[in-house]
């Protein structure tokens, strides 16, 4: 049972045998002059257009990348690059993905100032400090439409309302990768100026992303060379990756508003069912959050303990973000106004619409075993020491 697609998704069938019948068939450099690489060229304008459609923008507003995390440093280095005499604060949330955090961190060895939005006791970004952070010098705000490790859903109309009304030329960016086809978010309709997205946390490959830049907003290349799509990112496009993407995009927004309905209920039935199970522990809820992931602490637990224990039962969950894999705690934790015992006790549980709620109860039954017998060890390896 596989519980960590906030991770990585298992791409759908429709999109393996797209996959596969596209390598076979667009191998062509979309840049050659021959039939063939007009042909592959037309697959990567038909896989913009489609997107654009699901977006509900225009289809150069598209720009497609590796991964998020290009995405991401696209985003936020190519704009502040681009606008070299613009102010020099930079705004984020403390709990953001590694991707933006760091390229955050490359910005202020650079000279730029950035701002840390704590998280409220709501695990929200407390917008009273961004109204206060807000000036002439904000050049880029940066937050993400659903937090990867608690699924906090911050509210983005707020903030783009705070942004016209007190720092009009702040840029704003949306890390939208744990949101998109899962939650409503069209960046044009919304007012933000960037938006990443990540093919493969959407039933698509890995090795595909996206990132949506409004109209006239100057942004500066990462990648330079042949000058592809528009000299914004230089490379030979992969027409099969991004036709795969699109498909997955058309396919998850058309059954977004069901799929939401379907994972809530698996969610409310999850953490009622650890509620009552008896194993102290402590679901952690922001006010507003996206249902396909939840959060919760097993106190006296050792979180990588307890999910290498639910693999050897093929149950797999995770502790934190994979793409911060190699750190021993998890920066989302260790910033929320929690107690220490929650913060280093936490699994992160992502949740499907192919899950089933007998796939929950096996998962409760399996914590039901496991948590009390690992929180005897901890207290008798305490006593110990």
């Amino acid at each position: 049972m596989y519980f960590d697609q906030t991770a990585s998704t298992l791409p759908l069938p429709e999109i393996l045998d797209l996959y596969l019948s596209l390598s076979k068939s667009t191998y062509a450099n979309p840049a050659a002059i021959h039939r063939l690489g007009y042909e592959a060229e037309q697959v990567i304008k038909q896989a913009r257009k489609d997107i654009a459609e699901v977006l509900r923008c225009r289809p150069e507003n598209l720009l497609f990348t590796s991964c998020a995390t290009e995405s991401i440093n696209t985003a936020l280095r190519g704009v502040i690059a681009a606008h070299p005499h613009g102010g020099r604060d930079i705004i984020t949330w403390d709990i953001e993905h590694k991707a933006t955090l760091k390229t955050c961190a490359y910005l202020a060895q650079k000279g730029y100032n950035v701002r840390y939005l704590a998280t409220t006791g709501d695990l929200l970004p407390d917008l009273k400090e961004l109204r206060t952070a807000l000036s002439r010098e904000t050049a880029l705000i940066s937050i993400s439409l659903v937090n990867n490790e608690l699924g906090s859903h911050p509210d983005i109309a707020a903030i783009v309302k705070l942004r016209d009304s007190l720092a009009p030329q702040a840029i704003i960016h949306i890390d939208a990768v744990q949101g998109w086809t899962k939650l409503p978010f069209y960046p044009l309709q919304t007012g933000v100026d960037l938006a990443s997205f990540s093919g493969h946390k959407i039933y698509a490959p890995k090795g595909i992303g996206l990132l949506y830049i409004r109209k006239g907003l100057r942004i500066d290349p990462l990648i330079l060379g042949g000058g592809q799509q528009n000299g914004l990112r230089s490379g030979t496009e992969n027409p099969v990756l991004c036709a795969c993407l699109a498909r997955a995009a058309q396919i998850q927004t058309k059954s977004m508003a069901t799929n939401f309905a379907y994972v809530q209920d698996l969610h409310n039935f999850l953490v009622d069912g650890l509620n009552r199970a008896g194993l102290g522990c402590c679901p952690n809820l922001p006010a507003k959050y996206s249902p396909y992931i939840l959060n919760v602490s097993f106190p006296g637990v050792n979180p990588e303990t307890l999910a290498h224990a639910l693999a050897d039962k093929e149950i797999y969950v995770a502790t934190h973000s994979a793409c911060s894999s190699s750190d021993n705690r998890s920066h989302v934790l260790d910033a929320l106004p929690i107690d220490e015992a929650r913060k280093t006790s936490a699994l992160r549980i992502s949740l499907a619409p192919d899950h089933e709620k007998s796939d929950l109860t096996a998962l409760i039954d399996a914590l039901r075993e496991i948590v009390p017998k690992l929180r005897v060890k901890s207290q008798d390896s305490t006593l110990q020491r």
